[in-house]
């Protein structure tokens, strides 16, 4: 609490807290739509990585299946740091 008071006192600005951020209220209305329609959701996610990360091996030779793979972890973790708070940095 004593520091809070020194850094009013020494003029410093102060951090915006994080529920103040458009951008983590937009990822966090994202994430309640998922965790509501959770039943939609995870049949499509399952369906989408058996895709990507199974069938490939059936289909395909060693180094196309390995890139399409890699291809794909990567489309997942963009777009989990897009939509969802999961990836970012906590702020102290």
């Amino acid at each position: 609490m004593d520091e809070d008071i020194q850094k009013t006192e020494s003029g410093e600005p102060e951090a915006e807290p994080q529920w103040d951020d458009p951008e983590t209220r937009w990822k966090q209305a994202n994430e309640a739509w998922l965790q509501a329609h959770w039943k939609i959701v995870l049949p499509v996610i399952l369906v989408l990585a058996f895709v990507v990360f199974i069938l490939p091996w059936v289909f395909f030779s060693f180094l196309v299946a390995l890139g399409i793979q890699i291809f794909g972890a990567l489309a997942f973790w963009v777009v989990a740091q897009r939509y969802t708070t999961a990836f970012d940095k906590k702020r102290s």
